[in-house]
């Protein structure tokens, strides 16, 4: 990896923009950056580190303020880096989060999330390869093949780290090794030997309960059949020749003990727990369990029988009276329903009255509707009627007087025929709406748009006289004017040309400045849709914040819930295991040896308080149950990753965008796009204004030419042209009429033909609706009268609507339906059961009821209880063979994994240095210390030639005191005296050369152990001041070596020497306005 280019803004001590030129320090292969203590060096080397990771090394990578105190507020800090690595040539640009001012929140400043843009030179271009903080971390780990605790000890060497490392006891040195080398794999080997280990110990232990739990099952069994008289291992613990031995079982109402001289009373010999369990002893035990079984089921056959009889004759007398409490509820039920029906038989009346008027009147639907409509139809051509009247009224129309008189002895205004007559009383205008004055009107109106558009057709046919007088005039004062007036006519149309010019100009110009605007309406539009995308992504992350707290919220209450459920089953397994210890205490005898430890002895024997078998099932649901929460919990840790990876969709649209900034961008958008589209109205106005100024400017420059004709045939038809203007004028005046113009006169003439054609039209068109609705009247009168409404209001009012009526319709069918279930109800069987136990005075009882099935239950549970006996005792012989199967089954499984457990517990002590493991490494250490060997033999190459050939660092994996690990030591062999020194024992200067080469040595193998990534820039920082001068001579040689093949290495220090010895300067100053960086010494690059 080479380093091109760093720019640093606004970031840590730099508050400014600060640039450094990698390639042309790279001329000069060896560097110095340089500077006061506290100006910034360090922070130079945290800038290529953050561009790179994202965060700082050491321990200043939980660091959040990184912007410069210096800095601007409103400045935004930011770390560009410019590296090649793998052969490919990228540009990463880091902003980490920082409060940027804002005059919109309360607090004055809101948080700017961080952001990473990435992007690759390829074909000479920067393509943009992601702006996301999570592939940006992804794609530069893949290029660098590093994590950053190996970035920050292999490209930036901390000299004053491995100087502590170099003194460190060998168990400090693991975490650094661990980190450089990333053996967690091999310590989740160890710890997957652990649980394969914990593993085979559990399967021993289970296979070692499967074989004793057969056993144990057997006595079980026993125990279960022949009573407390049975032992657990010896199944009797009464002599058969004890003196109470003659009553045992003599009671044969039950089964809880066996009689004299039965197998019960055979004593067998009891089971040594920690022995093998010998089969002929195991076949006595069940070839004695068949005797006992057989008896038992003999007893038990007679018991079942008496108690059968017993439930049937309890059964038959509690059901006959379970029927009868069913009767008299059925009654019960019946007649709340027939009052509650009879209640409503009003309600059913009044419902059924509405109905019935509700049909009837249904039939006049349609004449009511049309009356309706021909109505609004009459009012419609009324207001058209009126409004035509008074449209001839302004033309200067009016009726004759005996068609415009009021109605007089015909009624009232407006009391005619139908409510549409024509007279309006207020003004005193209109036309009565009889027939008989009404027609005349039309005729008249008729008859003068006829004359009207008579006139207006010979005015159209002489406005061309009109037009010839002006021509006359014109042509008269123009040949009059003779060459003066055809010079000034001529002039002015040249006048007029330059003006339409100008003014052609003028919207050129105009329409050059609103080009680009109205040009940029695509753009605009779809910024604004942007924006728009913006607000929407805002109003989404809301939302989608507060799904990934709910899901967060759930997984962290299943993940307890499963700690819970894990803990549970291990304190399950816990017991199962100490009960286990109690069973194995149940057989200590006073005197004789414990089988674990051998003591006669026994002051405190463990007690088991539960069944193992049932500890053992409750111990696997235990499990089962910790399983299922661990499920439960991956769920929930799927769903916290499903909603945060929809937050971080929502955040890549803008969603954490400031919702105030992202409103205001979208309205400056809106804003844009209304500019360009008025841009464009007044481009289209523009071009057609300039159409037609083009057309004038042309008919000037036409009249222009036309004048100076005109000036030579002046004076040959003056004389004839005064005589016929006169002659024309006198015309033209009879036709004007008083109007300004003949044109005119002819417009206003033909406009009251057409207003008189529409009045006449309209006259029409209203006497017809009123014709309309008086039929419409007839035949709702003549509907109204075969039915017995009254009038129209009754029949309207008896109108349901569809709903309501249809509701009606339904209770009424129901209300009926009711009724004939309950006719139904009470002649059913079961209600007249009912009714005769009543009229009888039978009243079942409840607590008879409860008597009887409780006498049942006492019954059938005898019953269940001999039937359960037989039923054990007959299946007792095949459940002991298949016991007696799987126990010789047990016996070769159990040495397999006893086996297994031991194999798998030593390898496991091994791996983690204990056991015979006797340097007490375990397989992590191991292959640490391998590395440590090789990073010591490395070292001592440079070690070497730094001390003159005098120091060598030696890997030692002597074994450390009290039982300490081991294998991570390094000593120093001095090549003077032959004699190996701890590390500690080293003055400053050989401890930073030994340092040093430490430093460089892991490097190497780290580069290695990476997949032999190429470094070709390096920073080495601090501990120069420790040497002398043929101590600095000899490690600068050593570092002259590092640039072999154009590696390029920067020193960190502030040595005056160096400054002398290494031209090539990166210096960093620091003052009151923060630190800045000059490059000094420098070659120019040569450009790539």
């Amino acid at each position: 990896m080479r380093l091109h280019r760093l720019e640093i803004s606004a970031f840590g001590p730099f508050a400014g923009n600060e640039r450094i030129d990698f390639d042309a320090l790279a001329e000069h292969g060896l560097f110095l950056l340089n500077g006061p203590t506290g100006a910034g060096k360090t922070s130079i080397l945290d800038a290529v580190c953050f561009a790179l990771y994202g965060s700082l090394p050491g321990a200043r990578q939980g660091s959040k303020a990184l912007k410069s105190h210096h800095a601007a507020a409103e400045a935004e800090p930011s770390v560009l880096l410019e590296f090649t690595a793998q052969g490919r040539r990228f540009e990463v640009r880091r902003s980490p989060e920082w409060s940027r001012p804002s005059a919109r929140s309360s607090a004055g400043w809101v948080i700017q999330k961080a952001s990473t843009h990435v992007r690759e030179l390829s074909d000479g271009e920067w393509r943009p390869l992601t702006s996301r903080n999570d592939e940006a971390g992804a794609l530069l780990g893949d290029v660098l093949g590093m994590a950053r605790e190996q970035f920050t000890r292999v490209v930036l060497l901390p000299q004053g780290e491995f100087a502590s490392f170099l003194r460190a006891k060998a168990s400090e040195r693991v975490d650094l090794l661990e980190k450089l080398f990333g053996t967690q794999r091999f310590a989740e080997v160890e710890a997957q030997l652990g649980v394969l280990a914990q593993s085979a110990r559990t399967a021993a232990e289970i296979a070692e309960q499967a074989a004793v739990a057969h056993v144990m099952r057997l006595e079980a069994e026993v125990a279960a059949h022949a009573g407390p008289s049975a032992g657990v291992r010896g199944f009797s613990r009464e002599d058969s020749d004890h003196p109470g031995s003659d009553h045992i079982g003599s009671d044969h109402t039950g089964s809880d003990h066996m009689g004299p001289g039965h197998p019960a009373s055979v004593s067998v010999p009891a089971l040594d727990p920690d022995a093998p369990v010998e089969p002929a002893h195991v076949r006595a035990m069940f070839a004695w369990a068949d005797e006992a079984f057989g008896w038992q089921h003999e007893v038990a056959a007679e018991e079942r029988e008496t108690a059968n009889k017993t439930v049937a004759a309890a059964r038959a007398e509690a059901e006959a009276l379970e029927r009868a409490l069913e009767d008299t509820g059925e009654l019960e039920l019946a007649r709340a329903r027939k009052a509650a029906w009879e209640a409503g038989a009003g309600e059913h009346l009044e419902r059924n009255r509405r109905l019935a008027g509700h049909r009837a009147a249904s039939s006049l639907r349609a004449a009511l509707t049309e009356a309706d409509r021909s109505s609004k139809v009459l009012a419609t051509a009324t207001v058209g009627a009126f409004a035509a009247l008074e449209a001839a009224a302004a033309v200067g129309w009016t009726p004759e007087p005996r068609l415009a008189a009021p109605l007089g002895a015909a009624g009232e205004p407006g009391t005619g025929p139908g409510t549409g007559d024509l007279w309006d009383p207020g003004t005193g205008r209109g036309i009565q709406s009889d027939e008989e004055p009404l027609i005349p009107a039309v005729e008249e109106a008729r008859r003068a748009a006829s004359s009207a558009s008579a006139d207006a057709a010979v005015l159209a046919e002489r406005v061309s006289v009109e037009r010839e007088l002006t021509e006359l005039e014109a042509r008269v004062g123009a040949d009059r004017a003779l060459l003066a007036a055809a010079t000034a006519r001529a002039t002015a149309f040249a006048e007029s040309a330059d003006a339409l010019d100008a003014e052609l100009a003028a919207l050129e110009e105009e329409r050059a400045r609103l080009e680009p605007a109205a040009a940029a309406l695509a753009v605009s539009r779809f910024e604004a849709e942007s924006a728009e995308a913006v607000v929407t992504a805002v109003q989404e992350h809301g939302q989608a914040l507060r799904t990934v707290n709910e899901a967060e919220m759930q997984y962290d209450g299943l993940r307890a819930a499963a700690l819970n459920a894990r803990q549970s089953w291990l304190e399950l397994r816990e017991r199962r295991l100490e009960q286990t210890a109690a069973e194995l205490a149940a057989h200590l005898a006073e005197g004789a040896p414990c089988p674990v430890c051998g003591s006669p002895e026994h002051p405190a024997p463990a007690v088991g308080a539960q069944n193992p078998l049932l500890l053992v099932d409750a111990e696997r649901a235990a499990a089962r149950e910790s399983e299922a929460a661990v499920e439960d919990e991956r769920r929930a840790r799927d769903a916290v990753a499903s909603a945060r990876a929809r937050l971080a969709g929502v955040d890549a649209r803008g969603g954490a965008t400031d919702p105030d900034k992202a409103v205001r961008l979208l309205e400056e958008k809106l804003a844009g796009v209304q500019r360009a589209v008025e841009a464009q109205a007044r481009l289209t106005l523009i071009t057609g204004r300039r159409g037609g100024l083009v057309q004038r400017r042309d008919t000037a420059l036409a009249g222009r030419d036309e004048a100076s004709a005109l000036r030579i045939r002046a004076e040959e038809s003056v004389l004839r042209a005064s005589e016929e203007v006169e002659r024309r004028r006198a015309e033209v005046e009879v036709l004007r009429a008083g109007f300004a113009t003949v044109e005119a006169r002819r417009v206003d003439v033909a406009a009251r033909a057409r207003t008189l054609g529409a009045l006449a039209d309209s006259l029409i068109g209203h006497r017809n609706a009123e014709v309309a609705k008086t039929r419409a009247a007839e035949i709702l009168s003549a509907a109204l009268a075969e039915t017995e409404f009254q009038d129209e209001a009754a029949a309207r009012s008896a109108l349901m609507d569809a709903a309501d009526a249809a509701r009606a319709e339904s209770q009424a069918s129901d209300y009926d339906a009711e009724g004939q279930r309950l006719s139904g109800l009470f002649g059913s069987a079961a209600v007249r059961r009912a009714l005769a136990a009543e009229s009888g005075g039978v009243a079942p009882s409840r607590d008879d009821l409860a008597r009887l099935r409780a006498s049942e239950g006492e019954a059938e549970r005898r019953l269940r209880d001999a039937d359960l006996a037989a039923t054990d005792a007959s299946g007792a012989r095949k459940r002991c063979l298949a016991l007696r199967e799987r126990f010789e089954d047990s016996v070769p499984a159990l040495e397999k994994t006893r086996a297994r457990s031991h194999a798998l517990g030593e390898l496991a002590r091994t791996a983690r240095g204990q056991g015979d493991n006797e340097r007490r490494m375990s397989l992590h250490s191991y292959v640490l210390a391998a590395r440590l060997e090789q990073v010591a033999t490395a070292a001592t190459e440079r070690l070497l030639a730094m001390s003159d050939g005098r120091f060598s660092l030696e890997h030692s994996d002597a074994l450390a005191a009290r039982g300490a690990a081991s294998g991570l030591g390094l000593e120093v062999v001095d090549g003077w005296t032959g004699q190996k020194r701890d590390p500690s024992t080293l003055s400053g200067g050989e401890s930073f050369m030994a340092s040093l080469a430490l430093a460089l040595a892991l490097a190497d193998v780290v580069q290695h152990e990476s997949g032999g990534i190429d470094i070709e820039t390096l920073f080495v920082d601090e501990g120069f001041g420790s040497l002398d001068e043929q101590a600095l001579e000899q490690v600068m040689d050593a570092i002259e070596g590092l640039r072999a093949g154009g590696r390029v290495v920067g020193l960190v220090s502030h040595v005056p020497e160096l400054k002398q010895r290494i031209p090539a300067q990166i210096r960093v100053s620091k003052g009151r306005d923060g630190s800045h960086v000059e490059s000094v010494g420098l070659v120019p690059a040569v450009p790539a």
